[in-house]
Order: C-alpha cells, then structure tokens, then sequence
C-alpha cells in the first residue's frame, strides 16, 4: 500500500508497505563480540543512524558518542584513567572544532592513545584529505554510509565467506579484444577483466572481431579471447582468417570453450591460436595465463635533480620565498661536507645521523627527492651503527648533494639572484610557538622553511627536531620555552 500526507507550509510524507516473504533458510550473521566503540560524527542525523547499526551489529553495550574533537579528546582520557580505554574509533573526518581536526588529530591520537584502532569515515566526493589519513596513523577509510558488513570487515569479524580483495592492477593496461555471443559470459568476462585494470572490447561473432581487429590495426590489442561457438562467424575460421591478414600474424588469441578435449586444443593450435582457456571461467587461472601478455611498462624516468613544482607547493606558491631558501640552502652546503667524513671516521653517529636528518628534511622541502633518499638511507646506516653502509650512503649523499647544489646555481642565474635572506631570530619565533601551542601540523612546515637559519644553538635545533619528527608538540614547546 502507499499512503500520502501532505500539508500546505509543511511538506509532504510519503509510507510504502510491503509484505515481503522471509528467507526460512537465511542464518543471520553472528553478532560481533562485546568491543568498546567511540563515534565521533559531527551531524546528529548520522550519528543517530550510526549508532543504531552499531547496536544492530551487536555493539551497543560498549558504545559512546561525539559530536566534535574536544569532547572526543576528553572522553578518551577520561576512559583511559578509569581503565576502560576504547578498542576502536569511528571518526568522521570533517569533525568539527574545537579542538584538532584531520591530521592534527590523528596525529594527537597517535601519540596520546596509541593503541587506539582508528577506522576514518568520509562522504563521497571530499578530496584527497582522508587518503593521506593511514600515513597519521589511521588504520582503515571507509567511504559514508555505513553498511553491516563495513562494520564487521572493518572491526575484524566478518563471515568467512566475505570476498578476499582483489589486486585492481593485476592485468593493468592489458588492452582486450573479448569475441564472445553469449550475454552472461560476456559480462563475466568483462567484469573479472576490467576489475583488474584491463582494457576490454566487445565483439558479438567472430566477424565483428575481425572488422574491430582491421579497423584498429595491429597494435590496437595485446590479446584476443575467441570463443570458438559462435554465429555469423565461429572462432576457428575467424582466427584462421586474422592470421592471413598483414600484420596479425603474431597477435595471440586464446580460445574460450565448455569442451577441453585434446582433439579440440589440436584445431585452436592449427588455426593459429596460443593457447585454451576452458569455460566455465577459473578466474585465477585465468588471470595468471593473462598476465603472460601484459605490455612491458616503459621505463620510469629518473626524478629530477631539482623538481621545483614540487618544491613550490611547500612554500604555498611562493615564489621569492623558495628562491631565497634555495640560496641560502646552497650557502650552507657550499663547502661539501667534510665534517660529515670526519664524523664517519671517529665513529660520531649521533653527529651523523642528525645532519643527514636535517638534509633528508630539507631535500624533501625543496624538491630534491635524491637528495632526501639518499639522506634517509644515510640516516638509518647512522642509526645502526653500520660503518661500511654508512660509507657508502655518505659517497651518494655527496654525488647527490654536488648536483642539487649545480641546478640550483643554474635556477639562481636564469631567475635573478635572491635577495637575501631574513635570518629568524630566537626573538622572532612567535609564529612557532602560536602553532606548536594548537598542535597545529603547520609548524612542521614552518620549520622546514625557517628552521636552518632561525638563529637558534646547534642542541636547541637537535631537541627541536627530534620534537617535532616525532610529532611531540609539547616537548618542542617546552623547548622553545628556554629561547629568548
């Protein structure tokens, strides 16, 4: 039945009934186990709706909410002190101040709640925010609404019969010609193939293959599937066909077939196909025998020494600022690094391990990223004590460092010399110290941009950096604190 009521002023309403038979064989899922859940969703309408597919699922004993990041920071120590931490965190991702939001708040919850399972929710169509979210410690995305069975794969305990993922770039760029009547066999085909980054194009008979192989040429596709029964045109006299055509003598085709006698792959191999593929379709099988005949990807070209459009986004589009850190980052290193061979030498790798920190931090600012790589490996062979790694590292560091230093004197002289640079002060650091105080991710970038020439002593600069690398905003406030 429908029924509707409606009102001038106020709107309308809309009820359907529907008398609809029970499945007497269904089992329903198994409630989850017993978990101590926290929501934090902004809208009231979501968050109502999700916690009742939480009670749904079986969660509703353990279960609290939120509306925004302040009281989710002060529930959570609440609970941690009463000796009943939560096991798991729905966050909405545009959760609303006060308090941190996004990275600054899965950064806050990383180091404060550590063992604090993280499961971000975002609504579709918002940016790239929440993809960088696994990078600050979030442990699963999952795109709003919520259904069931998101929650029980999200929380661990989802039926075995829940479908293991699948690679979506197994077969990527592979480009296909399927030739295959069949409806249902089509979409099968088509579905298993495109899901694992395949190129697919359909044909209904053997001569609409061969009019879509001549009219896109030789090199259109990697590969045929032929199906052999077909009308119009069979797949053993279409192949036998492609085959007298210029340039598609080599074009593998693999048969598709219900039948796998031998008589039956001795007439694919006479008509020129490579190879049987037996339907009903194993897909693994089928998969792996595909993967024979993906393209050889070409070549990924070595960064740039200097890639400045990355490099630029750091400084917000700015332009005179980037010059200047790139002068004044030149003047630094201008004198090679010496120092850094003598530290090697005398086994100083606490010496060691924090310049190629510094290094690998600026690299990654400027946009040198085989400066920052070769820094990182310096900087781990420096952790371990590893006097022959370190050594080599040090020689790419310093191959590294002489051909940033080349291109950047290249940029200098074809974009005009920088002015020079502002020297930060410890008496200028207010701007510092404002976004340490929010716990404001910001800082980080902040001193990327100003820390090498803030003005501040070598042991103030090491504890700061240790500090902030480890996200401790506190600690780096305490030691901003004993700066003029």
């Amino acid at each position: 039945t429908l029924d509707v009521q409606s009102e001038p002023g106020r709107g309308s309403r809309f009820e359907i009934r529907l008398a609809l038979p029970q499945d007497a064989d269904a089992t329903p899922p198994a409630a989850l186990k017993p978990q101590r859940v926290m929501l934090a969703e902004a809208r009231p309408d979501c968050r109502e709706a999700t916690q009742a597919l939480l009670r749904h699922v079986g969660l509703g004993e353990g279960l609290s909410a939120c509306a925004d990041a302040a009281a989710l920071l002060t529930a959570l120590d609440g609970a941690r002190r009463n000796n009943e931490a939560f096991e798991w965190l729905l966050l909405d991702w545009q959760l609303p101040t006060p308090g941190p939001t996004g990275a600054e708040l899965l950064a806050r919850l990383r180091r404060d709640h550590p063992s604090l399972r993280v499961v971000v929710l975002s609504p579709p169509g918002l940016d790239d925010g929440p993809a960088h979210a696994r990078a600050f410690g979030a442990r699963a995305l999952c795109p709003k609404p919520l259904l069931p069975g998101d929650l029980r794969r999200l929380l661990g305990h989802a039926p075995s019969d829940v479908r293991a993922p699948v690679d979506s770039q197994s077969l990527a760029n592979l480009r296909v010609l399927l030739v295959e009547d069949h409806p249902v066999n089509q979409e099968i085909a088509l579905r298993v193939l495109s899901s694992r980054g395949a190129h697919v194009d359909l044909a209904g008979n053997g001569q609409e293959g061969l009019d879509k192989l001549q009219a896109g040429g030789p090199s259109a596709y990697d590969l045929v599937l032929m199906d052999l029964q077909m009308p119009v045109l069979d797949g053993l006299t279409a192949t036998r066909r492609l085959r007298e055509l210029p340039g598609f003598e080599a074009l593998p085709v693999l048969a598709m077939t219900a039948h796998a006698l031998a008589e039956e792959r001795a007439q694919c191999l006479a008509a020129g196909m490579q190879g049987h593929i037996a339907k009903p379709l194993d897909v693994a099988r089928l998969v792996r025998e595909l993967q024979r005949y993906r393209p050889t990807p070409a070549p990924v070209p070595p960064p740039p020494v200097l890639d400045m459009i990355a490099g630029l986004r750091h400084f917000d589009g700015q332009v005179a600022l980037y010059r200047r850190t790139l002068q004044s980052f030149a003047d630094q290193y201008a004198g090679g690094l010496a120092a850094w061979a003598g530290w090697l030498a005398g086994g100083e790798w606490t010496e060691l391990r924090r310049a190629a920190h510094t290094l690998q931090g600026l690299g990654a600012t400027l946009g040198a990223l085989n400066v920052q790589r070769s820094a990182v490996a310096l900087e781990r062979s420096a952790a371990a004590a590893d006097a022959g790694a370190a050594g080599g590292h040090l020689s790419r560091v310093e191959a590294a460092l002489t051909a940033l230093l080349g291109e950047i004197r290249q940029v200098l002289v074809e974009h005009g010399a920088a002015p020079a640079p502002v020297v930060v002060g410890p008496g200028d650091l207010a701007e510092l110290r404002h976004l340490l105080s929010q716990s404001d991710s910001r800082a980080l970038d902040w001193w990327q941009a100003h820390g090498h020439h803030s003005g501040l002593d070598d042991a103030t600069v090491q504890r700061l950096e240790q500090a902030l690398a480890a996200l401790d905003f506190d600690a780096a406030t305490l030691t901003l604190k004993g700066t003029a």
